[in-house]
């Protein structure tokens, strides 16, 4: 459901032939019921309030009936946005991120520790803060402990700061075993 990258629907494309009146009051739902609604379904988090108020204001009339949200054309409009693959290559959606995972094994990119919905973070490879895109060629998905501790660093410099910790470390450890 949380389709961030496709391009809106044509603005000729229609949900409700001219005639047709909105849908009956009980279809009408309230956006914080609505996400509360989708997220409850036992899929984990399918869309954040900030995903749907994107696709309100693609989508306007086509799926709102004043402040309410008219879940059946809301269904419709969200089909007619992932009729193709529903992810733009490059963008960083929730599709892509769900491949890459899928890819990375569920593992972390650095540690090869498995990885959990609850501590799973996206990273990026060149950190924004230095010049690095926000597109799927340079995120990488890591444990938040170890996102946390690479934080600006390229993976290179992460790397490279992991041997001088370990080094320093094993050369501490053996003058402690000496001195004793």
């Amino acid at each position: 459901m949380g389709v961030l990258g496709s391009a809106p629907a044509a603005a000729d494309t229609t949900l409700r032939s001219s005639g047709e009146e909105a849908a009956p009051e009980r279809w009408l739902i309230r956006p914080a019921d609505l996400v509360r609604a989708l997220n409850g379904c036992g899929r984990g988090e399918v869309i954040s309030e900030r995903q749907l108020r994107r696709h309100r204001n693609r989508a306007g009339t086509a799926i709102c009936c004043g402040r309410k949200i008219d879940f059946i054309a809301y269904a419709a409009w969200l089909t007619l946005q992932c009729d193709h693959d529903g992810s733009e290559p490059g963008t960083v959606d929730v599709r892509n991120v769900l491949r890459l995972i899928q890819n990375q094994d569920y593992r972390c990119a650095l540690t090869g520790r498995r990885l959990a919905p609850e501590d799973a973070a996206l990273d990026h490879i060149v950190p924004v803060s230095r010049g690095g895109e926000h597109v799927m060629e340079n995120v990488q998905v890591l444990q938040k402990q170890v996102n946390r501790v690479k934080h600006t660093l390229t993976n290179e410099e992460f790397i490279a700061l992991c041997r001088e910790v370990v080094a320093h470390a094993d050369g501490a450890n053996s003058n402690h075993k000496e001195a004793q």
